[in-house]
């Protein structure tokens, strides 16, 4: 074999040792934990969904079970979905706050919720131990949630039947394009767990706008609102890293496709 692509994270000084291998990598997935906002009770608040993204430590998220291996998100847009707003702060790690703004909400006790993880859901990274940590971390403000620990079909399958209470999720195809806000946060297109007309009509004017600065324009006005009004628990983009023996010419591309017409092999 001579490209490994999935190669964990873990494994990677191993395979930098060696002097018949190479690495690869490209910014892959984004993972966001999903929250029921219609018909979980607590999720339906603005505030407790943003008081879970300040429960949630996101930086220690990537720096001690990614090895560093992802970027931080300040919303729910790709760094290179246009209108992404670099200015814009994500959110802080801050339980203090976010047991401050349950029990404002009316959940000074906090609440019980079931959480799916799958271990490797669309290539999501050691999604169990981040699940595992996520759950600890929401423990600490008094959420207490349940880990459902599903395999890919099953998580999918309960996904599309809007089963899921918290969930996490993986989504990297087209990030240039802005389309998963569309599909994942418009009322008209899946509009599973999340629903807001203000949300729906900044998505129409964002992708009906054909003058590329004026999309700009609206692009950070769409992530703006969206991080304010915090349809999910924003965590990262993690890295997708490849393994090829030195021999072999190729480097992933950022469009996620694997063409052979890219690869040379020399002896």
């Amino acid at each position: 074999m001579d490209i490994i692509d999935a190669v964990p994270y873990d494994r990677i000084k191993e395979l930098q040792a060696s002097p018949t291998v190479k690495i690869s990598q490209r910014q892959g997935e984004q993972i966001y934990v999903g929250l029921d906002a219609l018909r979980v009770e607590p999720f339906k608040k603005r505030e407790v969904r943003q008081a879970l993204n300040h429960a949630v430590n996101a930086d220690a998220l990537v720096k001690s079970l990614l090895l560093g291996y992802a970027v931080r998100l300040n919303g729910p847009m790709f760094p290179t979905t246009p209108g992404y707003d670099d200015k814009l702060p994500a959110y802080a790690y801050d339980p203090e706050r976010a047991k401050r703004m349950l029990a404002q909400a009316g959940y000074p006790n906090g609440f019980d919720v079931e959480f799916a993880v799958s271990p490797s859901f669309q290539g999501i990274a050691k999604g169990t131990e981040v699940g595992e940590a996520i759950a600890g971390q929401l423990a600490r403000v008094g959420v207490r949630a349940k880990l459902a620990i599903q395999d890919s079909a099953a998580i999918f399958s309960a996904y599309s039947a809007k089963k899921l209470q918290m969930y996490m999720f993986a989504w990297k195809s087209s990030p240039e394009s802005g389309r998963h806000l569309e599909t994942l946060l418009h009322s008209k297109t899946r509009g599973y767990y999340y629903q807001n007309p203000d949300t729906d009509r900044l998505i129409d004017a964002y992708f009906a706008e054909l003058d590329p600065k004026k999309r700009q324009s609206l692009g950070r006005e769409l992530h703006a609102y969206l991080r304010e009004d915090a349809p999910w628990i924003f965590l990262y983009q993690q890295m997708d890293l490849f393994a090829a023996r030195k021999n072999v010419t190729w480097e992933a591309k950022p469009d996620y496709l694997m063409r052979m017409r890219d690869v040379a092999v020399t002896k």
